[in-house]
This record gives structure tokens, C-alpha cells and sequence, in this order.
């Protein structure tokens, strides 16, 4: 893992409190990667630090996608290479 990058991940960086402030109370955020440890942390942090709702988490293979098609050249790739792939949706609930 890329921990030494922490302050460049999403959930972790600063610039999180500015995306969230974009977002209106009921909004959805959604997570797509292919790094199991950071689907992790992203869940955790979306939690703890951020207070988001989680509304749905998943993993997914190429055989097993619940999308019609792949989302991004990034997910067909992975997929492609026969990695899982997490997601994630999270629900802002209060305003602050």
C-alpha cells in the first residue's frame, strides 16, 4: 500500500471537507476502486472522520458485475485482468 500518499487519497486528503460542502444534505458520494486496502480505509474514514451513511459497499469480479457494462476504462481494465473491484455509495445526512 501507498501510505506514504495519504494526504493524495480522497477520504484522507483535506479537500474532502470542500467536496462534501458541495454536496447537498442527501447527496451521494461513490467510491469505485480496485485496491482492497484502500476501500477499506475510504469505508472507515467515510465513517469516523466524515459521518457519511454508507448505503451500499461491494466487491465484484468480471463474471460477478452488477452493472450493465463496465463504468470507467479503469474498471474494464481491471476487471479484464481478473481483479475485484470494490464500490461503494455513501449518503451525506446533516449539513456540517
Amino acid at each position: 500500500p501507498d501510505y506514504k500518499a495519504r494526504n493524495r487519497r480522497w477520504f484522507a486528503a483535506p479537500v474532502m471537507a470542500r467536496i462534501l460542502e458541495c454536496i447537498k444534505v442527501g447527496g451521494t458520494l461513490t467510491l469505485a476502486t480496485n485496491l482492497d486496502w484502500y476501500f477499506v480505509e475510504a469505508l472507515k474514514l467515510a465513517d469516523v472522520v466524515w459521518k457519511l451513511e454508507l448505503v451500499e459497499s461491494l466487491s465484484f469480479t468480471k463474471e460477478t458485475i452488477p452493472f450493465a457494462k463496465e463504468r470507467t476504462h479503469f474498471e474494464l481494465k481491471y476487471l479484464a485482468r481478473s481483479q475485484v473491484c470494490y464500490n461503494a455509495i455513501f449518503r451525506k445526512t446533516h449539513s456540517k
